[in-house]
């Protein structure tokens, strides 16, 4: 059996429940020795973990013995729009650190 896990960022504990779920079906199938892959879809505009994305992924790969391969597809926005956006997200976001 092959599964492929797509998130929208990378997942993490410290983060909302919508990064926190696949760990948890990670973490069921590193239980029962399923081997999986993973697809990432992150911006890293928006990454506000203090852990750059190659240690994050590195962890991963650390807990996860059992996980094929580690996919990231990086999506990039701009205008002026975006970067208000992007401003207003930083000045509102906090870290949990």
């Amino acid at each position: 059996m092959k599964i492929t896990i797509v998130t929208n960022g990378i997942p993490n504990e410290s983060s909302e429940q919508a990064h926190f779920d696949p760990l948890m079906f990670m973490r069921k199938m590193k239980k029962t020795r399923i081997s999986f892959d993973v697809i990432c879809i992150i911006d890293n505009q928006f990454n506000t973990s203090k852990i750059s994305v190659g240690e994050q992924i590195y962890l991963l790969k650390k807990e996860f013995k059992n996980v094929l391969n580690i996919h990231l597809i990086k999506k990039k926005k701009s205008g002026t729009i975006f970067k208000l956006k992007k401003f207003f997200f930083r000045i509102f976001t906090f870290y949990t650190y």
